[in-house]
């Protein structure tokens, strides 16, 4: 499966903590309904997001914290 620079940066996120396997299957899950992240998880994503793309991620806002169960739309907060 082929990644974006800014889809790599994101995915490292995930492989991190599911391993390698994740990435078949990163681009079609619904990351929260999966059980892939939760609540706490986010927060950490976002501040991840944050050091590497230098973008605030405001998760008070019910948007963004819906963007979090899809990868594409993760990757459309930073860009």
């Amino acid at each position: 499966m082929e990644f974006s620079e800014a889809e790599k940066i994101i995915a490292e996120f995930f492989i991190e903590r599911e391993g390698e396997g994740i990435v078949d299957e990163l681009k079609t899950i619904n990351l929260t309904k999966e059980g892939i992240i939760d609540s706490l998880d986010i927060i950490l994503l976002a501040t991840y997001l944050e050091e590497k793309f230098g973008k605030e991620i405001d998760i008070t806002d019910d948007n963004t914290l819906k963007a979090f169960s899809n990868f594409e739309n993760i990757v459309k907060l930073v860009l």
